[in-house]
């Protein structure tokens, strides 16, 4: 971990220099160590509520590496009255760590803590709350790209362990199974506090922060206002192929804060994003124009297609659970003007189209697969079949569009990517957010130092231009009507209703429907081709580096209207928590219901914009402030001038009828906006 220049290092001699196992360690010296480090720097003479950080590291004995040195926590800060605090959460970490450094090979021969002593006017919220005591190892940071499962070798279930401190369960947090099998693979932990057993250590809380999301925490059972380690679990809402399919998003809380998907079914794991939470972020910065783009750059997309028979008439027996059997899919290359069409359903494909060396090894290996689960190795196998002759080099940044990518499409297509990636060694990095698929990249080429020279996106062009085919093709092909979307309504009626599957059974059928897939493959590329010139010729700016409208419109704002580099904040941790709690959805009332002769009413809609074209607004550098401002000199006359985010507490009077005071409250799991009277705390 690497420090500050400003941290000074206390370093505790250990007995005639001779080297000791941690365990040894935290049984002998840690208590000793300590102690000194507080009479040594006078820590128990600091001002009442003064503080120091710490960190605590170790120097192992190595003769091959000159400085092996590792840190054990991350910069904690503490007071005068810590120090049980810090030598029980040392004590735990050193017994936690003692499982991963061998006693045999790793001594140490160095205890050292980092430390700074903070000035008396130095002040943050909560010194508990503001322990991340994990580290990051730089030098194994590269190896954890690509996190897999392991397996208990006695109780067979299946479990990560990023931090390599407790083994977590590829369940859902949410459920009574993730408990029980927690608590078999940890036999340290427990779910009941102040528990007589010594081999007990630590105790396990959950948080239903709502039906679909779940808090973990992990705390020191003989202290539990120390949390050592906490995760979040949050179930994806998306359409799914089978009632079976099941995945979550699942936040490692560190210093580095790790977000996972996992999908239940198939107990993979994908690494969506790492970052620092505690990282300064600076200032969004405006873009320069790429003088190298070119048309022909805006000519490098390829749009495909899937056409799929869909039970509507299950949504109002199941919700999102609804049939979906795809059928054909489509692509047309707009860059090479080629056309690719082929059939996915086994009831029309020819068996000599595909290798079946993909479903037969799956057989093999797997004797209880159901005729359901060989459809649907069938399709995936169709799909990567499709998709490996774009995976390229020749096609080496190229995006791939589907109209429908963050509902059912996308998951078709991701579930036959991770069989690709495992089969090809090609990676695949998923950016899912607000439960839709945003963009799927996948790297390929890999190279000897592990990296990949190619990729290929997909993008769902829904999120780009937000509205039907059938609405923009007469919008932007008004002039070509012949490339408009084709209107079949007995094609489409088969196509949504599985009652009408006899339908499909001719070649006629298979043929008008080809005909229906390469127009919508055909007709929205024509339409993605002349909205990104629109685009270029306006901002020089290529459509296709930007997956959706809002990130469009920030390219373009960032090209060509912000002008300063120190004007909007990248804001993050709790300044961002406390600020984006301020903004949230509008309120639109109708106060008259009937009307006996002709009205006209009116939705106002995007009132933010409007507001920040008309208004101040908060922009430039933060300056934060804790406690009441009223008592410093401020009135509610003054405050109300200001450009500022205030945590207070609104009382709206019960004789108001129609009380227009917004806010969000949590009803049965679910955040609703309402307007009501009365009081409303922390707002």
């Amino acid at each position: 971990m690497k420090t500050k220049t400003f941290f000074k290092d206390f370093i505790f001699p250990f007995p005639q220099n001779k080297a000791t196992t941690l365990n040894q360690l935290s049984k002998l010296y840690i208590n000793k160590a300590l102690r000194l480090f507080f009479i040594n720097h006078n820590i128990y003479k600091l001002k009442d509520n003064q503080l120091f950080g710490i960190i605590f590291k170790l120097r192992f004995e190595d003769l091959s590496i000159n400085d092996y040195t590792r840190s054990m926590s991350t910069m904690i800060r503490a007071d005068k009255t810590s120090f049980i605090k810090l030598t029980t959460l040392f004590k735990h970490l050193l017994n936690i760590r003692a499982e991963d450094y061998n006693s045999e090979q790793y001594k140490v021969i160095t205890l050292i803590f980092s430390y700074h002593i903070y000035p008396i006017d130095y002040k943050i919220t909560d010194i508990n709350n503001d322990l991340d005591i994990f580290p990051t190892d730089e030098k194994t940071e590269d190896k954890k790209q690509n996190i897999i499962y392991k397996e208990d070798s006695i109780t067979k279930i299946k479990y990560m362990d990023p931090l390599k401190l407790f083994k977590i369960p590829l369940t859902f947090a949410g459920t009574n199974n993730f408990n029980r099998d927690f608590l078999k693979l940890n036999s340290n932990c427990s779910d009941i506090s102040n528990i007589s057993d010594y081999k007990i250590k630590y105790l396990v809380n959950y948080n239903n922060i709502s039906p679909i999301e779940t808090e973990v925490i992990i705390r020191i059972q003989d202290e539990p206002s120390i949390i050592i380690y906490r995760f979040k679990d949050k179930l994806i809402i998306l359409h799914k192929l089978d009632k079976n399919e099941i995945l979550f998003e699942r936040t490692i809380m560190s210093k580095i804060k790790e977000v996972f998907i996992i999908d239940l079914l198939t107990k993979e794991i994908l690494l969506v994003k790492r970052f620092n939470m505690n990282k300064a972020k600076g200032f969004l910065k405006p873009l320069k124009i790429n003088k190298s783009l070119t048309t022909n750059d805006l000519n490098k997309f390829i749009i495909f297609d899937i056409e799929a028979i869909t039970d509507l008439n299950s949504l109002d027996r199941v919700g999102k659970e609804t049939f979906f059997d795809p059928i054909m899919i489509s692509a047309f290359d707009f860059y090479h003007k080629k056309l690719y069409c082929e059939t996915l359903s086994e009831n029309f494909k020819n068996r000599e189209e595909v290798s079946t060396s993909f479903i037969d090894e799956k057989i093999n290996n797997d004797e209880t697969l159901n005729n359901s689960e060989i459809l649907r190795l069938n399709r995936i196998n169709s799909i990567k079949h499709f998709f490996i002759k774009f995976i390229q080099p020749k096609y080496h940044n190229f995006v791939l569009y589907a109209h429908n990518l963050s509902g059912f499409d996308g998951i078709l297509i991701l579930e036959s990517l991770v069989y690709l990636s495992e089969e090809c060694s090609f990676k695949i990095e998923p950016l899912i957010r607000d439960n839709k698929i945003i963009s799927i990249k996948l790297r390929f080429g890999k190279m000897k130092n592990n990296r990949y020279r190619y990729h290929i996106i997909f993008h769902d062009s829904l999120l780009i231009l937000l509205s039907s085919l059938e609405k923009l093709s007469k919008t932007f092909l008004k002039d070509h009507p012949e490339m408009h979307k084709i209107k079949d309504k007995i094609l489409i009626d088969a196509l949504l209703h599985e009652t009408n599957r006899r339908e499909i059974e001719n070649v006629e059928f298979l043929r008008e429907l080809k005909m229906y897939c390469e127009r919508d493959s055909m007709s929205l590329a024509l339409i993605i081709n002349l909205y990104s010139n629109i685009v270029y010729e306006e901002f020089k700016i290529n459509v296709h580096n930007y997956p959706t409208a809002s990130s469009l419109s920030l390219a373009i704002y960032r090209t060509k209207y912000l002008e300063s580099e120190d004007l909007i904040p990248l804001i993050s941790g709790d300044i961002y928590k406390d600020i984006s709690k301020a903004y949230h959805g509008g309120h639109t009332e109708v106060y008259k219901l009937y009307s006996n002769e002709e009205v006209h009413s009116y939705d106002f809609i995007s009132m933010y914009p409007s507001q920040m074209m008309n208004q101040y607004m908060p922009v430039g550098k933060i300056t934060r402030f804790i406690g009441n401002p009223l008592l410093t000199g401020e009135t509610l006359e003054s405050l109300k001038d200001q450009l500022a985010f205030i945590k207070c507490t609104i009382y709206v009077d019960k004789s108001i009828i129609k009380p227009v005071y917004q806010t969000i409250v949590n009803m049965n799991g679910v955040l609703r906006s309402i307007c009501a009277t009365g009081t409303f705390l922390n707002q």
